[in-house]
């Protein structure tokens, strides 16, 4: 079985990929490590004084997108997302985006290439990532600027730590 390679994990321990405002991509199967990766990863950005936000993609879409919340917060956070040294969002391509979270998610990028990095977390391989976007060719756009340099961590299968933690007896 397939693992995240440690090698690589500890390559981006370095934080070397914020300074070079790459992204980073990481999926896999549920379970093996991917968001606590990205947690520490986010954790070690900390420690060397980089801003980092870590979110979920279906909360930071729906906060960005919420015409009831107080457009101040909203605008705050949109700053700070576009702002931050590195933005982590997991859990992406979990569902399909409406049109208007395409169009944030697409903002979000865009505003963000050669300024910041991403770590972007999915449970579903590159190649399906596509077929979330409610529009091919604005889906196309924004996967060509978060993918095109970005450094890619993909593994096809691997134990998910939490059906084997399940498993085990006390």
């Amino acid at each position: 079985e397939a693992e995240l390679p440690s090698a690589a994990i500890r390559d981006l321990a370095t934080c070397r990929f914020v300074d070079l405002k790459q992204n980073v991509l990481i999926a896999g199967p549920p379970g093996i490590g991917k968001t606590h990766v990205a947690k520490a990863i986010g954790h070690e950005a900390c420690r060397r004084k980089l801003s980092v936000i870590f979110k979920k993609a279906k909360a930071l879409l729906y906060q960005l997108v919420d015409t009831d919340d107080d457009p101040r917060r909203i605008r705050r956070l949109w700053k700070q997302t576009i702002g931050t040294n590195l933005l982590i969002i997991d859990d992406f391509a979990f569902r399909k985006m409406t049109p208007r979270e395409a169009e944030t998610f697409y903002e979000i990028v865009d505003e963000r290439l050669g300024n910041g990095s991403v770590i972007l977390t999915s449970n579903r391989p590159p190649e399906d990532w596509l077929s979330m976007f409610p529009d091919p060719v604005m889906g196309g756009a924004i996967l060509d600027r978060i993918a095109s340099s970005a450094i890619k961590i993909i593994v096809k299968k691997a134990k998910s730590f939490r059906k084997e933690g399940s498993t085990k007896k006390p």
